[in-house]
C-alpha cells in the first residue's frame, strides 16, 4: 500500500533511505519536491518517515501531510492535523507572550515583529525551538490574524453576570457589558474636584472619539498601547495622561 506524502512547504526536502544489505549504506533519496505530493511505500513510511524526527517535527508543524483516504491514510491525516493543530496552539501562546511583554510598543524586541504585531520568523525559530517553514509560518499568521478578527484571542475573562476582566499586561479591570464601546466609560474616569474648563472640555473630546482617532492622540501625547488594545482601555490611558499633564502644571 502506497502513501502519498504532500510537502506544503517551499523547499524540497530529502529523505535517505538505508539499504538492507549486509555492509549499510544509502540505497536511494526519496525527493519531496515543494508544493508537490510524492508516493511512498508503506514500509518506507513506517520505518523511516514517522520514526525520523526531523520528519515528525514536519509533521508537526504542518509541512508535510500525509494525504490517503485508506485507513492507514486516515490516521495519518488525523495525526497530521493534530500535531498541525498543536503547531497553531504554540503560535498562539507565542502571540499572548508577545502582547503581554507590551508587543510593537516594547522597543526591546519590536523589530522581530511585524508591523501587524504578529512575530517574524526568526522569533518563531527561536521560540519554536526548531525551523519553521515561512510559508507554514505565514499560513498561521493568516489564520491568527482572522480569528483576531472575529473577537478570538482577546485579552479577556467574561465572568458570570456579563462582566469582563482585562488580563494580559494591562492592568486588571472590571467593566460592565455594554453595546456602544465608545459609550462605555466608568465613573472611574471622572475628573478630579474642581478641574478647569479646558480639561473637562479635552476629556470630553476624548470621550467622544472613536479608536481610530484615540490611537492617533495617544501616539501624539506618546502614550505607549497595544496594537490590538481596545477603546475603553486606550480612552483611559489618554485621560490619565491629560489628568498627569494638568496637575504637572498646576504644580
Amino acid at each position: 500500500m502506497d502513501i502519498l506524502i504532500q510537502n506544503n512547504g517551499s523547499n524540497p526536502l530529502y529523505l535517505p533511505i538505508r539499504s538492507n544489505s549486509p555492509e549499510g549504506g544509502i540505497d536511494h533519496t526519496v525527493i519531496f519536491g515543494e508544493h508537490q505530493v510524492t508516493k511512498v511505500s508503506q514500509e518506507i513510511y513506517e520505518k523511516f518517515i514517522i520514526t525520523s524526527e526531523f520528519f515528525k517535527s514536519r509533521m508537526e508543524d504542518g509541512t508535510i501531510r500525509a494525504l490517503n483516504a485508506d485507513m492507514i491514510g486516515e490516521k495519518a491525516v488525523n495525526e497530521s492535523a493534530q500535531m498541525g493543530e498543536l503547531a497553531y496552539a504554540k503560535y498562539v501562546d507565542l502571540m499572548k507572550k508577545i502582547r503581554s511583554a507590551g508587543g510593537l510598543a516594547n522597543k526591546q524586541f519590536a523589530d522581530y515583529l511585524n508591523s501587524d504585531g504578529t512575530p517574524k520568523i526568526d522569533l518563531l525559530h527561536a521560540n519554536f525551538g526548531r525551523n519553521i517553514d515561512p510559508e507554514v509560518a505565514e499560513q498561521f499568521r493568516i489564520r491568527y490574524l482572522a480569528e483576531a478578527g472575529e473577537g478570538m484571542h482577546e485579552d479577556k475573562l467574561k465572568l458570570p453576570g456579563g462582566h469582563v476582566v482585562e488580563t494580559g499586561h494591562r492592568d486588571v479591570e472590571i467593566e460592565a457589558p455594554a453595546t456602544d464601546e465608545n459609550q462605555n466609560v466608568e465613573a472611574t474616569e471622572e475628573v478630579d474636584d474642581e478641574p478647569s474648563k479646558e480639561l473637562v472640555d479635552q476629556i470630553n473630546r476624548i470621550k467622544k472619539m472613536n479608536l481610530d482617532d484615540l490611537k492617533k492622540v495617544a501616539m501624539a501625547m506618546e502614550v505607549d498601547f497595544d496594537a490590538d488594545v481596545t477603546g475603553r482601555v486606550l480612552r483611559k490611558a489618554v485621560i490619565d495622561r491629560l489628568k498627569a499633564n494638568a496637575n504637572q502644571e498646576d504644580e
